[in-house]
């Protein structure tokens, strides 16, 4: 069993996400919270997007919730590399299949294809503690492995 929590500061980044969708809706406020409402919901499918694929690699998840930061998932390390890439690679692919699901959605889905694309296309950058930063040092150390199991064979 999986918990969710919502740690501190989870409740303050819930409503500013709900807030968020006030911008683009023009004043229809009914339209901008829910549109807020579904970009959070949004951030927890992203999350269960790697909640899947750990699952799928064998790796024990412990937790998802909210914080100040954002939406998490606290799981264990993969046996592989690669499928520490695949984990972190998950969930940009979740809400980049949200983005193309609703592209073409009038009003508030085409807004929520939006922002599904900026949630995916941000967690793809390769900055410490994103996405883009745990796929690239997993595929950093799978290379190295490679090397390292290329030099050996080649002294043996």
């Amino acid at each position: 069993m999986v918990a969710f929590r919502i740690r501190r500061g989870g409740v303050v980044m819930a409503g500013a996400v709900l807030l968020v969708g006030l911008g683009p809706m023009d004043g229809h406020l009914v339209a901008g919270l829910l549109l807020g409402l579904l970009t959070l919901v949004s951030l927890l499918m992203h999350e269960c997007g790697h909640l899947l694929a750990a699952r799928a690699s064998g790796v024990k998840v412990r937790e998802i919730g909210l914080c100040l930061r954002g939406s998490y998932i606290r799981r264990e390390s993969a046996r592989a590399p690669l499928d520490d890439a695949a984990i972190a690679l998950s969930g940009p692919l979740v809400n980049a299949l949200i983005a193309a699901a609703l592209w073409t959605a009038p009003g508030v889905g085409h807004w929520l294809a939006i922002y599904n694309l900026i949630l995916a296309a941000s967690n793809l950058v390769p900055l410490p503690g994103s996405d883009g930063w745990r796929a690239f040092t997993a595929w950093n150390l799978n290379s190295a492995d490679a090397r390292v199991a290329l030099v050996t064979a080649k002294n043996k």
